[in-house]
């Protein structure tokens, strides 16, 4: 049997590092792999901004959706669940039952690395802390300044 397709690029930004929200989790079941048959799960994250990136056209994948793929694996050093750890912005405890809702919709920062092929893939997850807005100073009223009068202040 012929089949026709179309060859299509990668659905990756360029190598660096980017603000992405997650959107979704989505169970895929077992897959057949190089490495034998694996349940794996897709992270769907969305670009929100570059961070970190020497490519000029990293801005064009703000919007896109980005896949990163694991096994459904949970235990403490599994990708998945350190995956969710970064979302999450928490350490997941053994015997924990995680929902997975609990991080939709939360920003995290996603770098983007080459696999062996020199082919992009989601490479890290990692928290991501919003900056803390300061405080304007107060400006001083000049009945707050205690000088006598023709001293300079400095």
């Amino acid at each position: 049997m012929a089949i026709k397709t179309t060859a299509q690029t990668s659905n990756l930004p360029p190598v660096g590092l980017y603000l992405m929200r997650l959107t979704d989790i989505e169970d895929l079941g077992v897959q057949t792999s190089q490495f034998g048959d694996q349940h794996q799960v897709r992270l769907i994250l969305n670009v929100e901004r570059v961070i970190d990136c020497d490519d000029e056209v990293a801005d064009e994948y703000i919007g896109l959706d980005v896949f990163g793929y694991a096994n459904y694996v949970f235990t403490p050093r599994a990708k998945l669940r350190g995956w969710c750890e970064a979302i999450a912005g928490r350490k997941i405890e053994d015997g924990e039952e995680f929902d997975s809702s609990e991080i939709e919709g939360k920003l995290c920062k996603v770098t983007i690395g080459l696999n062996d092929n020199g082919n992009p893939k989601v490479s890290d997850i990692a928290t991501y802390k919003a900056p803390r807005r300061k405080k304007k100073p107060q400006p001083v009223e000049d009945d707050d300044l205690d000088f006598e009068d023709g001293e300079e202040p400095f």
